[in-house]
């Protein structure tokens, strides 16, 4: 049997993986900006699939949930390979037991008001 879900349920489960699989409802209502009714209806949909599960106001992806959106490929790629960068971007790599002294100048003033302040 095929399962087909529309553009704001892949919305729906694309931000619950971006979530760490767990928002409140009225969270994830504001991020989808969608009307009401249609959150809602989405809603009931995805939990009869088993997609999702409502419990306390809290939405939680499943398993299955997490699977399918495997399958429609709705979680990125966090790694990809092949990427060069530019020169402006690579220095000398620094050996591992060398010291390293950053730029007193650089330094937030907030975070190390004593060291600036010496200037």
């Amino acid at each position: 049997m095929s399962i087909v879900v529309d553009n704001i349920e892949k919305k729906i489960l694309s931000e619950l993986i971006k979530s760490n699989r767990r928002l409140d409802s009225f969270t994830l209502f504001n991020r989808i900006k969608v009307s009401f009714g249609a959150f809602s209806q989405r809603l009931d949909s995805l939990e009869k699939n088993e997609f999702i599960q409502l419990r306390d106001m809290i939405v939680t992806l499943t398993l299955k949930g997490l699977e399918f959106s495997s399958k429609i490929k709705l979680i990125e790629k966090r790694h990809q390979r092949n990427i060069e960068l530019q020169p402006q971007f690579t220095c000398n790599k620094i050996p591992v037991n060398e010291f390293y002294i950053p730029t007193i100048l650089r330094l937030d003033k907030k975070t190390f008001p004593i060291l600036v302040s010496l200037l």
